[in-house]
């Protein structure tokens, strides 16, 4: 569970696919490169880690990364203190890119479906000045907050976060099946026919195989409890003005415009550009 945890998280990209240029050639290509050097990085990070420590204390440290670098840097306090500054910096700008990801994933989600009229039309509701879901995000921060807050066993919030992208997995794989049908888009008819939905759904179901009674039973409890909700306050009709909103190129342009100057990728187009600039003066 904390492995697949662990390396879950890309099809996030696929949610904010109306406000990305060229969605079709983007995304794949956005997903293949990232797990790719997600991928490498961990399994070099795993090597360095078994062959600094031996895999007996790696299973008793809560904290492997910091404690093989004071271990191997114990020796050099100043390299121990550059060498946790660096660990301690690596490790706040992964959790930065994640959170960034889970936050316009989750609300963009959440957006989608209120234009659709299958989610509260609070989720759809746009801030006057920046545009973007708020409510869906306050909504999404305040209930991980709670639920970091009660659920005091972090090995029991992953499993459940797990038990539910099973469960979307499940549910995605196996519609394939009835979009095949109804629809004659190429994008529904992937290489090998059924092959890999199949595949999807029996590796999906098996995850949820692997959860605990107690998690199983946590989330059939917060999927029940999601379902009057949904019956009381989702509206029976679609939002058409919103609808029309993500659909709309120039305003899915414009929002791609604005994220680019909210969130993370504008600190590294601004470090990019003194770069440039700096190499352009020195070769003046």
């Amino acid at each position: 569970m904390l492995i697949f945890w662990a390396y879950a998280g890309f099809e996030i990209s696929t949610i904010p696919a109306e406000e990305i240029r060229n969605p079709a050639k983007t995304i794949p290509k956005a997903i293949i490169v990232g797990i790719a050097i997600v991928t490498v990085f961990y399994l070099v990070t795993n090597i360095v880690l078994f062959a600094v420590r031996p895999w007996t204390s790696l299973a008793q440290d809560t904290a492997p990364l910091a404690t093989a670098t004071s271990n191997i840097l114990a020796p050099t306090p100043l390299l121990a203190l550059a060498g946790a500054l660096i660990v301690g910096v690596g490790a706040l700008i992964s959790v930065a890119g994640s959170d960034e990801s889970g936050m316009i994933g989750t609300s963009r989600l959440g957006y989608a479906l209120a234009a659709d009229g299958l989610f509260p039309k609070a989720f759809a509701k746009i801030h006057p000045k920046y545009k973007t879901p708020y409510l869906g995000i306050i909504i999404q921060a305040v209930t991980a907050l709670v639920a970091s807050l009660i659920g005091n066993n972090l090995g029991t919030l992953i499993a459940t976060s797990v038990f539910f992208m099973a469960v979307a997995y499940t549910a995605t794989s196996i519609s394939i099946v009835t979009l095949r049908k109804k629809h004659s888009n190429p994008q529904f008819h992937l290489p090998g026919g059924l092959i890999i939905p199949a595949l999807g759904a029996v590796f999906s179901i098996y995850l949820i195989t692997q959860c605990t009674p107690l998690q199983i039973g946590l989330g059939m409890l917060l999927l029940a409890i999601g379902v009057p909700v949904y019956v009381k306050y989702t509206p029976k009709k679609e939002i058409a003005q919103l609808k029309q909103a993500l659909v709309t190129r120039e305003t899915r342009l414009k929002t791609a415009y604005d994220q680019e100057h909210r969130f993370l990728a504008h600190a590294l187009r601004h470090i990019k550009k003194l770069y440039r600039k700096a190499k352009q003066k020195n070769q003046e």
